[in-house]
């Protein structure tokens, strides 16, 4: 009983240091994305933190021909910033049906399987880029995501290292995206 139970803390002991070393190197990550200069088929905003359908508008504004879906519009705070751009209405598709990340991706594949594209800029908010990334990855394989990262205001300082806030948000991304990633990894279609 003893032996077991000593395994099963150098098991605990190990998953915890490898679960706190992923998230330093998820902190990095998410924190040295850099912004994207090549332009693709479409571009795509996740839609749900700060400040990410205000830089994916901005975007379209500099890739005049680029079509445009933003996932999970749902607030009419959303309705108001999309409003603002209504000349560019005919390449802008507002999706309704996302209300998660998963659903997200299933809204996005069907608008780029309804185009034919075979890449997408993924407008998202930097520290949820990863599991957005996956989730993506998983439904479209065949189609090329470049990302492009939304920093927050809460993100922009370092005033964030002090805040439990933040770090919650930060802890929360991440254990969903490990999630993600070993669902991914137990499950990947070869």
């Amino acid at each position: 009983m003893m032996r077991v139970l000593k395994l099963l803390m150098v098991f605990l002991s190990l998953s915890l240091l490898g679960w706190a070393l992923g998230f330093c190197f998820f902190l990095y990550r998410i924190n040295h994305i850099p912004i994207p200069t090549e332009k693709t088929d479409g571009i795509v905003i996740l839609t749900g933190g700060r400040e990410r359908i205000k830089t994916g508008l901005a975007l379209l504004q500099t890739e005049h021909d680029t079509p445009l879906l933003i996932s999970g519009v749902h607030t009419s705070d959303q309705f108001n910033e999309i409003a603002a751009y209504a000349q560019k209405k005919d390449l802008i598709t507002l999706g309704y049906f996302a209300t998660n990340t998963a659903e997200n991706a299933d809204e996005t594949k069907r608008w780029a399987h309804q185009y034919g594209f075979k890449s997408l800029t993924i407008v998202t908010s930097h520290y949820h880029l990863p599991r957005s990334l996956l989730e993506l990855k998983e439904s479209m394989p065949e189609v090329k995501l470049v990302p492009y990262p939304v920093f927050s205001p809460i993100f922009r300082d370092d005033s964030w290292i002090f805040n439990f806030k933040r770090w919650r948000i930060l802890l929360w991304e991440y254990n969903k995206y490990v999630v993600i990633l070993t669902r991914s990894l137990l499950f990947c279609k070869s």
